[in-house]
């Protein structure tokens, strides 16, 4: 090779260079800026299309780049994509022939209802299609009730999905206005996930009118949100046998715990009050043994592949989680 490796017997350091860049498979290309930015954090597709490396480094396109002049109000009309500028911007890439896509969009068009009524004027929703022709993009945006990227300009779809790493439909993502003077700024990124908010809202869309533009919680549901333990250091209370009156406690203490941490590092704090293939897993990974009362553990798997074991059975109250996430005692690895 014409450049540079690290030899065989530094596996340790290639382990935490995977865990810094969250790889999640073998060819995985990250490009850096000369003080150590991140470019490009996964720049195969890149390298693919640039053989020559004429575009070297490969730098991120803007989503402002990428956008089309006009998008489809609701009803079928265009509009300048720039009348959107001073407005939060939901966009939700999906499609009709995605199960899970056909069931959220109606749901989607009760809470954009719902913030209409009880909003100024100052989000949108668009939807991104990967429908496979025009029909079918017609029949989905007949019953939206927002707007959308015209079918004619769906090439963006796969530009959108590389820069964000959207690798599944339906997927939603809060972006906030545009900076008021600086035109050379992006929209910023406030949430690439925001289908967790919606799952872990098990009520009514009128809750989810208070938590816009929903940013992404520090407390949930394990089973529901299972893909952040990969990304962030974590708090998970195990307690699949407690009864259901000890499991709202638990979730109220986890709750309160992510609203008091002041820590330097994020943090988040997850529940797992059902017993599914996920906890098992966990459960034989972490060495935590049957289900019997309530087990607190401390993940963290970005920085060294590391996780700590509370006290079993201690009463979970927001100040014994705190507590733990303070002095968690000695670390375990978990490979």
């Amino acid at each position: 090779m014409p450049w540079w490796c690290l030899p065989l017997q530094f596996s340790g350091v290639v382990d935490r260079l995977s865990a810094t860049y969250h790889t999640k498979g073998i060819p995985h290309l990250v490009v850096l800026d000369k003080d150590g930015t991140v470019l490009k954090n996964d720049a195969i597709h890149q390298v693919l299309k640039d053989p020559k490396g004429d575009k070297f480094p490969w730098r991120p396109s803007r989503l402002v780049d990428l956008l089309p002049q006009h998008y489809l109000r609701a009803d079928g009309t265009k509009a300048p994509m720039a009348s959107l500028d001073d407005k939060y911007l939901l966009l939700i890439a999906s499609a009709s022939w995605c199960p899970p896509g056909e069931r959220l969009i109606p749901y989607l068009a009760q809470v954009y209802r719902h913030l209409r009524a009880a909003r100024e004027d100052d989000f949108e929703f668009l939807y991104l299609s990967s429908d496979r022709n025009q029909a079918e993009f017609d029949a989905v945006f007949a019953h939206l009730g927002f707007g959308a990227i015209p079918f004619e300009e769906r090439q963006m779809f796969r530009d959108i999905a590389q820069l964000f790493d959207i690798r599944c439909v339906p997927t939603m993502l809060m972006f906030g206005p545009k900076h008021p003077t600086d035109p050379a700024c992006d929209r910023p990124l406030l949430n690439g996930n925001v289908r967790d908010i919606f799952c872990q809202n098990t009520t009514s869309p009128e809750t989810l009118v208070h938590e816009f533009p929903w940013c992404p919680l520090k407390y949930g549901d394990l089973n529901q949100v299972s893909d952040n333990i990969n990304d962030m250091k974590c708090v998970i209370v195990f307690c699949e046998a407690c009864d259901d009156e000890e499991q709202e406690e638990i979730r109220k203490a986890l709750r309160a715990a992510s609203e008091a941490y002041d820590g330097c590092s994020l943090l988040r704090f997850y529940w797992a009050c059902e017993s599914t293939q996920l906890t098992k897993i966990l459960r034989e990974t972490l060495h935590l043994g049957p289900c019997m009362g309530a087990h607190m553990v401390l993940m963290d798997i970005p920085s060294n592949a590391s996780y700590y074991v509370g006290t079993h059975d201690v009463e979970i109250s927001i100040e014994s989680v705190l507590d733990f996430v303070q002095q968690p005692g000695a670390a375990m690895k978990l490979c």
